[in-house]
């Protein structure tokens, strides 16, 4: 499976501390409970929140 899109890592200055490699074990782990529904399982009630306070700042116009 491809790794992460180098664009998308470039957009989040963190990613800069990580070696490729890690990054690419980190997204592949993701991507699979993500499919497999186990992230969902651990963490699909943050999707119901309004906010979430955290070290990255999302802005959206709609």
């Amino acid at each position: 499976m491809a790794g992460p899109d180098p664009a998308a890592l470039q957009s989040c200055s963190a990613w800069s501390f990580v070696e490729p490699g890690l990054a690419q074990q980190c997204t592949e782990r993701l991507r699979q409970d993500l499919a497999s529904g186990s992230w969902d399982e651990r963490h699909g009630h943050l999707r119901q929140q309004p906010y979430l306070n955290g070290s990255l700042v999302m802005i959206r116009a709609v």
